[in-house]
């Protein structure tokens, strides 16, 4: 599922005519009109529709065929967005594909600041009002006249996009009653007061064998098959390896949501507490509130360590654990002339990062060799425009897909290497060329130092500079360590001149990568 490209007009009009006859009521244009327009009508239709930030349609693509499609609409940024002209082929209905373009029109009215979206289904289109509400649309309004076709009967529906779509056990629960309105309605306090109840209710109901149970059957509850000495010797190791970070302890738990308000991450990828928290899923957002607070207080500038233990809720697969070491590290300051805050923190991390790969080695944990990849944001972000692609819709491609980013932006126009010495035009990766990778390639001449323009990865999560290290080891890599800069601190100081970059590597994955760890 992408947004449409500019040279796709065949398709486009061929999946756009193939609606019309399908389903003639549904939509205000007929078949005839439309099938009559010129190619120049085509063209422009495409070229919005692949790069407005006011229309964009969203196509299925199996293969070079299009299987369907659907339009976000954002004419008048004070209203809600629009979800029109939906439409699945026939013979590719009932296998996911109206919730994946549901989703991704829903995620590019968000991205361009609609607080909600709406759309019209006809009353008695059982189907596609399942659909709909199994996306977290409610019905708002009607029936009414259609448009298209006055004598059938339509609802307008909605959905919010600054909350996650309700999942089936939400929406069969408000299918019975109140119960949900009235939770969701209640004061924090009160909230939390009532799970705590229920809590201490039903561990009194408990027995010995049933923990045992709850123990076997939880995945996140198993200890990792990873030597436990090796994991705190690389612990300390990454301490030594930073002596211009001050070590911090954090709390194992965080504030509850730090990781969506800063990140844009969903809820339901960190453990939540009863009591309004959530179990550490990233150290860095942590790091970033205790260098907010720091930055307040005068302080600068603030280089912050952490070495511990996170919890995600994602599924990884390969026999990785959701619970794993990390080394975590974050610096912040004010901006400085010619990125000169950036450079310097990408400076350190990439260095206390070699370090610690070079210690582990030392102690007889050679995880492999260190590739060092910087990408720059604003430079992909560039090119995209300039060949008319939707970068962020790419980088839901890649993610959502598990797809190769350079053969994505390929296919966009946009041809970028895979991994380059030096990148001809590019300020900001020659300033890191000359600054950073000159000395530190001084310092650590077994790593391979270069650049990847085309990291998806991180997009809209990190802004400007990117950080990824990778290990080679017996013909196999794996990455190791990422970061980036973030405007974390100027959103939490309402200061435009803060700067941030953060970075973490998996000392886990060093151990399990070395020649004494277990791969997974």
């Amino acid at each position: 599922m992408r947004r449409v490209r500019v040279d796709e007009v065949d398709e486009l009009r061929r999946v756009r005519l193939a609606m019309l006859l399908d389903a003639p009521d549904a939509f205000a244009s007929r078949h005839d009109d439309e099938a009559a327009q010129p190619d120049e009508f085509w063209q422009e239709r495409a070229a919005i529709a692949a790069q407005s930030s006011q229309v964009a349609t969203f196509h299925v693509v199996d293969g070079d065929r299009h299987v369907g499609s659907a339009t976000g609409l954002r004419l008048d940024p004070g209203r809600a967005a629009d979800l029109v002209a939906m439409w699945v082929d026939p013979q590719w209905r009932r296998r996911g594909i109206g919730r994946r373009l549901v989703e991704g029109v829903c995620r590019w009215a968000a991205r361009q600041g609609s607080a909600s979206i709406e759309l019209d289904v006809r009353e008695l289109n059982t189907g596609a009002l399942d659909l709909y509400r199994g996306c977290g649309f409610e019905v708002i309004a009607g029936p009414h006249p259609a448009e298209a076709a006055p004598d059938l009967m339509e609802l307008r529906m909605r959905r919010w996009l600054d909350v996650p779509p309700p999942g089936p056990v939400v929406r069969r629960l408000r299918r019975q009653g109140a119960l949900v309105d009235q939770l969701e309605e209640l004061p924090a306090s009160d909230l939390r007061s009532l799970l705590l109840h229920v809590t201490r209710r039903r561990a009194a109901g408990l027995d010995p064998p049933r923990v045992l149970q709850a123990r076997r059957d939880d995945a996140t509850l198993a200890p990792v098959a990873v030597d436990g000495r090796a994991l705190q010797l690389a612990g300390l190791l990454a301490v030594d390896a930073a002596p211009g970070f001050e070590p911090v302890t954090l709390s194992p738990v965080a504030p509850a949501g730090v990781n969506t308000v800063l990140g844009g991450l969903d809820q339901n990828l960190s453990l939540a507490t009863v009591r309004g928290g959530e179990v550490l899923a990233d150290p860095t957002t942590s790091l970033a509130l205790e260098a907010a607070l720091r930055r307040r207080a005068g302080e600068t500038p603030v280089r912050l360590c952490w070495v511990g233990r996170v919890l995600r809720m994602q599924q990884f697969g390969g026999g990785w654990n959701q619970h794993f070491g990390l080394f975590g590290l974050i610096s912040a300051g004010r901006r400085q002339p010619d990125h000169g805050f950036g450079l310097a923190a990408l400076h350190e991390h990439i260095a206390v990062h070699l370090r610690v790969i070079a210690a582990l080695a030392a102690a007889g944990y050679d995880a492999g060799r260190p590739v060092v990849e910087v990408s720059d944001t604003g430079l992909l972000r560039a090119l995209c425009r300039q060949a008319r692609a939707d970068l962020d819709d790419l980088a839901d491609q890649a993610r959502d897909d598990d797809l190769d980013p350079e053969q994505l932006l390929a296919e966009s126009g946009v041809a970028v290497e895979r991994f380059a010495e030096r990148v001809e035009g590019a300020r900001l990766l020659e300033l890191v060329r000359e600054r950073v990778y000159a000395p530190l390639q001084e310092q650590f001449p077994e790593a391979r130092l270069g650049f990847r323009v085309g990291r998806l990865a991180g997009i809209g999560y990190y802004n400007g500079l990117l950080l990824n290290i990778d290990a080679e080891r017996d013909g196999r890599s794996l990455s190791v360590a990422d970061g980036g800069s973030t405007d974390w601190t100027q959103r939490l100081l309402s200061d435009r001149a803060e700067r941030l970059f953060t970075s973490g590597i998996g000392l886990e994955r060093l151990i399990r990568l070395s020649s004494c760890g277990r791969l997974p």
